[in-house]
C-alpha cells in the first residue's frame, strides 16, 4: 500500500517535529517573563486607581468643610466614606484636617491630607507597600474662628 509505512519501521521525525521542542523550551523560558510582566502592570493599574480615590475622598472633604462648618473629625468621616465608596479601604487611611489663612488674599483655607499604604503584589520587588499621598485645599465660605 502506498504511503503507509511498514510495521515496525519507525517514521524519521521531520523538521516540524523537531522546531516543537525548540518552542516549548523558548516558551517556558518567556512565560514567566510575560507573566510577570503583566502582573506588574495590573497591579501598577491598581496603585493609580487608589490614588484616584484618594485625591476624589480629599476634594470631597475639603468641599464639604469648605461649604459648611464641621468638626474634624466629621470631615475625617467624609473622607473615609468617600474612599470606601471608591472601594479603598477608608479605615486604614491617616486623614489630616487643617486650616490657615492665606497672606495674599486674606481668606481661610481648609486643606485635608490623606496618606495611605497600599500594598505591592510584585514580590520580586525590593519594597513590599507604596505610600500615597493626596492633599486637597479650598478656600472657606464661612469663618474660621480659631487655627
Amino acid at each position: 500500500m502506498r504511503g503507509e509505512h511498514p510495521v515496525g519501521k519507525r517514521r524519521k521525525a521531520s523538521l516540524l517535529d523537531r522546531e516543537g521542542g525548540q518552542s516549548l523550551a523558548e516558551l517556558a523560558i518567556v512565560l514567566p517573563v510575560l507573566t510577570l510582566i503583566l502582573v506588574g502592570l495590573l497591579d501598577m493599574g491598581r496603585v493609580v486607581y487608589t490614588y484616584t480615590v484618594m485625591v476624589n475622598a480629599a476634594r470631597e472633604a475639603a468641599l464639604v468643610g469648605a461649604v459648611t462648618e464641621r468638626t474634624t473629625t466629621e470631615i475625617q468621616n467624609v473622607a473615609k466614606a468617600e474612599m470606601d465608596r471608591g472601594g479603598v479601604n477608608g479605615d486604614q487611611a491617616s486623614i489630616a484636617v487643617s486650616y490657615y489663612v492665606n497672606l495674599n488674599t486674606d481668606k481661610d483655607i481648609i486643606q485635608v491630607e490623606i496618606q495611605y499604604v497600599t500594598p505591592v503584589l510584585g514580590s520580586v520587588l525590593p519594597f513590599s507597600s507604596v505610600t500615597l499621598k493626596a492633599k486637597a485645599e479650598m478656600e472657606t465660605f464661612w469663618t474660621v474662628i480659631s487655627y
